[in-house]
């Protein structure tokens, strides 16, 4: 989720993918994450699921872009309308915004 929001961007030209590697597909690794995490497994039965299993890490994802997007724009009083909110995009507001520099 937090690579969705600031780092992972697509690059499509003339309907060709050309993000074909990680190389310029950057997806954040754990050392890239901050430390503070904490994450606990609680095992239980689901009914709804296979076997009894039920998802795990793609819920938790789904909030994780909406949230770091209200942040920055809270933060920069813009309206994100984009994903990712890299470091560029912050720039380019900051300089069209002298106010937030």
């Amino acid at each position: 989720g937090i690579g969705l929001a600031l780092t992972e961007r697509l690059h499509i030209s003339e309907s060709m993918i050309e993000s074909k590697d990680f190389s310029t597909y950057l997806i954040p690794t754990a050392l890239d994450i901050c430390d503070s995490i904490h994450v606990e497994f609680i095992e239980k039965y689901s009914e709804e699921g296979p076997f009894g299993a039920k998802g795990l890490g793609e819920p938790a994802i789904i909030p994780v872009p909406a949230a770091i997007a209200n942040a920055v724009s809270r933060a920069l009083r813009v309206r994100v309308k984009r994903l990712p909110v890299d470091r560029e995009w912050v720039i380019e507001v900051c300089r069209r915004e002298p106010e937030l520099a």
